[in-house]
């Protein structure tokens, strides 16, 4: 699985960096998210097959200043809506 930073947010004097996730998949790539905060880190792979889609969760995310903590709640939502 390959890493990139998507982006950073301030969280008091933490920095709160978003990276996306990619995968290769017989259907073709993957993509998730990764939330970290100091050494608090969550990740959701697998969530869809379109970069746009999942580069416009990236920016709500960090626009929100999503935590690890909240990520999964924040993407769970994201999927049903």
């Amino acid at each position: 699985m390959k890493r990139r930073l998507a982006g950073e947010s301030r969280c008091k004097d933490a920095a709160l960096r978003y990276y996306l996730l990619t995968e290769e998949s017989a259907a073709g790539p993957l993509y998730g998210v990764q939330a970290e905060l100091g050494g608090e880190q969550a990740a959701v792979s697998g969530i869809t097959t379109s970069r746009q889609r999942v580069q416009g969760l990236l920016d709500g995310l960090i626009r929100g200043q999503v935590t690890p903590v909240a990520l999964r709640d924040v993407v769970d939502d994201w999927l049903l809506a």
